[in-house]
């Protein structure tokens, strides 16, 4: 396992200079336990090694510094004509190697030079920097009497930055050790106390958990085409997820879609209300990348679908009923789960019926007395129910979300000043920061800057492919804006730990790509 960077060093690569030289071997010899090669080193041995670097132009050489200091030294020998095979030799005799900053400047170096391999020699009189290179990632591929001959393939070695991941920490662990050994896994007590620290945290009344968001939108709509069965379409943005959609093909009704505003990238309220009429069941809003959603003013109940806006301020205020996801890289993440919430008590009591098929009783109710196994079923429903080994979850997450959403604005502003100066729209404030979706100025750049990214071990996504453009919803009316931006969409990385080095890694890969 490659060995975390230090943040605190705040690391920068740079071309070496002559003025530099001095500075880095009085720091190397005041450090000598901090290099490969601990040996004392002179200033003309120094300086020797300088004339010789300059007279050989296929050695690229670049300072590590920390905190603007210089801490040591890593380059490579590029690949002479005669032999293309052979790919970059690593030069980094002089390299510091504590704190994780050798994976860091690794990482660097070939984002600067890349290549589908990269190789080097190890003298076998210094075991410890072959520990080393094998501690990041090389591997011996020949050896003799004198070398250790290593090879880094970048294609297999190098770890790809997701776009998405879940923030896992030792309270979930020890949670999930508690339902565990309570032998009790099921929807019970615990649930019931995510359900009231759920409810206090968006300010509703009650809180009703289920095993999705898809489950809580179909619910939502299946409760309200009960109370209004007559009406036979609902109106929700094409931006979205298909369960958004879903919900409304679940119950026979017809899906319209209303167009999306060019800056929010969310429902475009007025052309809801244009798309709605007296047939019209409800309408969907989305908080897009947890972006605050206008919602239409209009006396149509409203589902908001918040799977995006856990930790948004003002997400679930605004309508009858709100859906909220607890899916594997959402801010709140398990397994997979979700929730509704409402203030209205009889939709809430019919809510928690229908979770479980229709029955009035959940199984840990009537266990409190004794295993009751007669039970009333006033009206089908759906094994919708989630259970306590997701709840325990769910509860640290929701007890950690402050913290970990603060890390995610912390992720945007620095995405923010790091890609100001390239020609792409970056996306309004957000709540939660669920997502960090890039806008391009060209959308022919979207397929090339895609392939660039993954070839440099970054993952990106676009969401969503509009839901207009699936055949089976049968849409023919234009979306102009939607059709417009969605060609230009990108979602770059964006996630609690993802490091600072990650990040500028990013960053700096997306000014390679401008500057090609």
């Amino acid at each position: 396992m490659t060995p975390p960077v230090d943040q605190s060093l705040a690391l920068s690569l740079n071309p070496l200079t002559a003025a530099d030289i001095d500075r880095l071997r009085r720091w190397r010899n005041r450090v000598r336990s901090a290099f490969v090669d601990s040996r004392y080193l002179t200033k003309k041995a120094q300086r020797q090694w300088y004339r010789q670097y300059q007279k050989d132009s296929s050695q690229k050489i670049y300072l590590i510094k920390a905190k603007r200091q210089p801490i040591g030294i890593i380059g490579l020998k590029l690949t002479p004509p005669t032999n293309p095979d052979f790919g970059p030799a690593i030069l980094g005799d002089l390299t510091y190697a504590r704190r994780g900053v050798m994976t860091w400047a690794y990482r660097e170096l070939m984002r600067l030079h890349p290549a589908p391999k990269y190789h080097g020699l190890v003298k076998k009189s210094n075991p410890k920097a072959l520990a080393l290179d094998l501690k990041v990632g090389f591997q011996v591929v020949k050896t003799d009497q004198k070398y250790w001959y290593v090879e880094f393939d970048s294609i297999k070695r190098i770890p790809v930055i997701p776009l998405l991941k879940p923030s896992p920490s030792p309270a979930e662990i020890k949670a999930v050790k508690r339902v565990l050994q309570s032998s009790w896994w099921g929807l019970g007590p615990v649930t019931a106390q995510l359900e009231t620290a759920f409810a206090a945290f968006v300010g509703t009344t009650y809180a009703i958990a289920v095993n999705s968001c898809s489950a809580a939108l179909h619910l939502s709509v299946h409760i309200l085409s009960r109370r209004f069965p007559k009406k036979t379409n609902l109106v929700t943005t094409p931006l979205t997820f298909i369960s958004t959609a879903a919900a409304g093909l679940y119950e026979n009704l017809e899906v319209r879609f209303g167009d999306i505003e060019e800056q929010t990238l969310c429902l475009d309220p007025q052309d809801a209300l244009a798309k709605a009429d007296a047939l019209t069941l409800t309408i969907i809003p989305v908080h897009y990348a947890g972006i605050l959603s206008p919602i239409p003013q209009t006396p149509l109940p409203i589902i908001e679908d918040c799977a995006h806006a856990a930790g948004t301020p003002g997400a679930g205020h605004s309508s009858l009923l709100a859906c909220w996801s607890f899916h594997p890289v959402k801010n709140i993440a398990t397994g997979d789960g979700g929730m509704i919430t409402t203030n209205d008590r009889q939709l809430a009591a019919e809510l928690r019926r229908l979770r479980w098929l229709g029955i009035d009783q959940d199984t840990w109710a009537r266990e409190q007395k004794g295993y009751n196994w007669e039970y009333q079923i006033p009206s089908l429903g759906f094994k919708y129910h989630t259970n306590d080994i997701m709840s325990a979850i769910a509860l640290e997450q929701l007890k950690r979300l402050p913290t970990l959403n603060r890390r995610r604005r912390r992720l945007a502003k620095r995405y923010r000043t790091g890609l100001k100066d390239l020609p792409l729209i970056l996306p309004p404030p957000s709540g939660s920061w669920h997502l960090y979706p890039i806008r391009l100025h060209r959308a022919s750049l979207r397929p090339r800057l895609i392939q660039y990214l993954r070839d440099h071990h970054i993952s990106v996504g676009v969401h969503y492919q509009p839901l207009h453009h699936y055949p089976f919803f049968n849409w023919h009316q234009p979306l102009p804006v939607t059709d417009r931006v969605y060609p230009t969409l990108l979602d770059l990385p964006i996630f609690p730990d993802m490091t600072l080095a990650e990040q500028d890694y990013v960053i700096h890969t997306l000014h390679d790509f401008y500057n090609l």
